[in-house]
């Protein structure tokens, strides 16, 4: 008499475990689509970051190509640093290496 209880009951789910099966394959679905979506946007969202970060890059290369032109270093000591152009008594000169006679080795000629 149990088993037979147990067939029926069986008969009975069947149908509605396949509904169950259906509708969570459904919902896992619709997730994947949803987690797609978002890293969708994510990647979006960076790829602007990083078209933002490469202009201001640039930007700064240029500047500083602009603050490397030996003219524009002059300006900005006179006037930013209150700086003065060396006289000709105030340069330091350094002579080369001379050889030595006694010393044996490389020629510096």
């Amino acid at each position: 008499m149990n088993s037979a209880f147990f067939k029926k009951n069986r008969k009975d789910i069947k149908p509605f475990l396949s509904i169950v099966i259906m509708i969570c394959t459904l919902f896992f679905i619709a997730f994947l689509h949803m987690e797609e979506r978002r890293l969708g946007y994510q990647i979006y969202y960076l790829s602007q970051q990083n078209k933002k970060i490469e202009i201001e890059r640039k930007v700064k290369e240029i500047e500083l190509a602009r603050l490397a032109i030996p003219s524009q270093i002059m300006s900005f000591a006179k006037n930013k640093l209150t700086l003065r152009s060396p006289e000709l008594n105030q340069i330091i000169h350094l002579a080369s290496p001379t050889p030595q006679s006694g010393i044996k080795g490389k020629s510096f000629d």
